[in-house]
């Protein structure tokens, strides 16, 4: 099983791709069963070139996938990340907030991005406004580049 926002998924990547987009309401295809298999299984968020670049293999063009990424966002089941070079990353969320339900991790050593699934944004509210989506990034050193640099010394 795997656990994502919360929710339990069934084993098999396809099947809880097409549980997905069936609880969206969205139209199942094989574009987009692949396309969320491929964010279920990744470790990190990913570019829209990488993405691409697997999907192509299978034979789907640049605009079917950069339009179901479209389509995953405006359902609130994928979410955008923006690094510091200005590069588009994707990732699952099934947590139904239009922006993101958790915090990034950039590392500046490496540049792996991570999603802190554990650690909850808090809530923000302003009295005659309205708030449509929030985002929190952290910056620095992950685990891994610390251990290499200490063991460098």
């Amino acid at each position: 099983m795997k656990r994502v926002a919360g929710q339990v998924l069934s084993d098999d990547r396809n099947t809880q791709a097409v549980e997905i987009l069936r609880t969206a309401k969205l139209r199942v295809t094989s574009c987009r069963t692949s396309l969320l298999g491929f964010l279920l299984d990744a470790e990190a968020p990913l570019t829209q070139k990488e993405l691409t670049e697997s999907l192509e293999e299978q034979g789907f063009n640049r605009v079917t996938i950069y339009r179901a990424l479209q389509t995953f966002l405006d359902a609130s089941i994928v979410h955008r990340i923006v690094t510091e070079d200005r590069t588009w990353r994707f990732a699952i969320t099934l947590c139904g907030h239009r922006g993101h339900c958790h915090p990034h991790f950039s590392c500046r050593e490496c540049g792996r991005i991570r999603c802190l699934d554990g650690v909850a944004i808090p809530g923000v509210s302003l009295e005659g406004h309205r708030i449509e989506a929030q985002a929190m990034y952290l910056w620095g050193v992950c685990p891994g580049c610390l251990e290499e640099a200490e063991s460098a010394q």
